[in-house]
């Protein structure tokens, strides 16, 4: 599962959701997200930056992560 630039389309309260989905189709997930925790409006459209590495860290565990220009690429075991 590759997971690029959408974690932070997802309201906070629905990610669960979106990681139980993630454990049911995938053994791994590929994850690249900005490193912000910045809430943004941009026109009709809410980011809902958050800090994905602790927060998937939470829930899966990690293999590798890279952080690169302001962005992070990491890898999860989602079972």
């Amino acid at each position: 599962m590759v997971a690029s630039a959408v974690l932070k389309h997802i309201r906070p309260e629905d990610r669960s959701g979106l990681y139980d989905e993630f454990r049911r189709v995938a053994d791994h997930v590929f994850a690249i997200y900005e490193d912000s925790t910045e809430v943004e409006q941009f026109g009709p459209f809410t980011f809902y930056r958050a800090d994905f590495d602790r927060e998937l860290g939470a829930v899966f565990e990690r293999v590798h992560t890279v952080a690169c220009g302001g962005y992070t690429f990491a890898l999860y075991r989602t079972g």
